[in-house]
């Protein structure tokens, strides 16, 4: 498996693996895998620097040879200031503009960007923007790249709702820096950091927990403690 990445889906479960994980000539971590359920979303944290870009990066290389439909949103969410935000919406999907003005409504932009130019909206707006787009493109595996980091607290709530939604029937990890962001979406939490592995610390069915939130003090406290020891 050296130097070869390895995606391995099923009807349940996606799992990842490669020999290293590295950013260009920079080597990050030996002996990555990362696994996620079905209607599942997985949560990556960690310091600045540690990986979880170039990990998610690797996951859509390794589903775009294998052919399986990625929905993509980088970090500020990529938006081309040549389209509309409208059409921004809709760049990757099967959906029409009505559908784009429902993602409107949903990651709570307002309804007077649809024909504004991408250039225009702010850098949350955009970030929303970018997100939007993936969770229309209709597809197997999502990937986000901080998706709700500088979001407001009511904007930041109804795009983690979007996201747990359409994450139902779908395999989505998630990159995040805050607990509160971490605990409102993720079903599980993997640490990553000091060129180890992401370890698994948190799953909402290991925790028992019935309903998403910011996490209670217990798992979180299990979370900053895994955290502090990657730094």
């Amino acid at each position: 498996m050296d130097g070869i990445d390895v995606l391995t889906r099923t009807e349940t479960e996606l799992v990842f693996r490669t020999a290293k994980l590295q950013a260009g000539d920079k080597p990050l971590v030996e002996e990555v895998e990362i696994a996620v359920a079905r209607g599942d979303v997985c949560v990556l944290m960690g310091s600045s620097g540690c990986g979880k870009t170039t990990l998610l990066e690797s996951i859509l290389r390794a589903s775009i040879r294998q052919r399986i439909k990625v929905g993509y949103s980088p970090q500020g969410g990529a938006v081309f200031p040549w389209l509309t935000v409208a059409d921004n919406l809709a760049f990757d999907a099967r959906a029409g503009r009505e559908q784009a003005l429902e993602m409107l409504d949903e990651l709570s932009l307002k309804i007077d960007l649809k024909d504004q130019s991408g250039s225009t909206p702010s850098g949350g707006e955009c970030a929303r923007i970018g997100l939007g787009r993936a969770l229309l493109s209709h597809p197997e595996i999502l990937l986000l790249d901080e998706p709700l980091s500088g979001l407001d607290p009511s904007a930041k709530e109804r795009c983690g709702g979007a996201i747990r939604k359409r994450s139902q029937d779908r395999f989505c990890i998630l990159v995040a820096h805050g607990l509160d962001e971490a605990f409102f979406v993720g079903s599980s939490i993997y640490v990553m950091g000091n060129g180890q592995s992401p370890e698994l610390v948190w799953t909402r069915a290991s925790a028992g927990a019935t309903r998403f939130g910011t996490g209670d003090a217990q798992d979180r406290i299990k979370v900053l403690d895994a955290l502090r020891k990657q730094e």
